[in-house]
């Protein structure tokens, strides 16, 4: 007997029995299915939202930092004063610097915070000014940045010796 003859049989036997193989899935199983993405999905969503949340809220503190200890930098390499003003309204800073003539120049800047962190000033704009030495013009000076719909805030300080702080 050879193999195909085998297999035949078995089909024929398959068939005089009435029994019909069916291949696919139940729609209970299709349905459990989708349950269960729905499940997953429910639970996931709402990490995703909080995670970028908190990334954006990230990105803006380094933002700040960076922008702020560049400027300070840039005071001590260029032996002038240099201002950092924080613009609430258009939610950005830039760094300015005036020479001995009087001209402003932007040395860095607009760089804007991520949709969504806004800057609690209490005034349209805030003006961090750093001396020839790196330090603060007005020490200490202080000011927070918040994620209204997260709940997420950070405070910054720039202390009387320069160094910045984010909390």
């Amino acid at each position: 007997m050879t193999a195909d003859s085998r297999l035949l049989l078995t089909r024929r036997s398959d068939h005089r029995s009435g029994r019909r193989r069916v291949a696919g899935f139940s729609l209970l199983e299709l349905i459990l299915v989708i349950a269960i993405i729905g499940i997953v999905t429910a639970i996931a969503i709402p990490n995703m939202v909080s995670a970028r949340q908190g990334f954006r809220m990230q990105t803006a503190s380094s933002t700040v930092l960076h922008r702020l200890g560049e400027a300070r930098m840039e005071s001590v390499k260029r032996n002038r004063r240099v201002d950092v003003t924080l613009d609430n309204a258009a939610r950005s800073l830039t760094a300015r610097m005036t020479n001995a003539f009087g001209v402003t120049t932007i040395i860095a800047g607009p760089e804007y915070l991520p949709e969504g962190v806004v800057f609690n000033l209490g005034a349209a704009t805030y003006e961090i000014s750093f001396d020839s030495m790196g330090r603060p013009m007005t020490p200490p000076r202080t000011f927070m940045m918040q994620y209204p719909g997260a709940g997420l805030s950070r405070t910054v300080t720039v202390q009387t010796t320069g160094r910045i702080t984010i909390q």
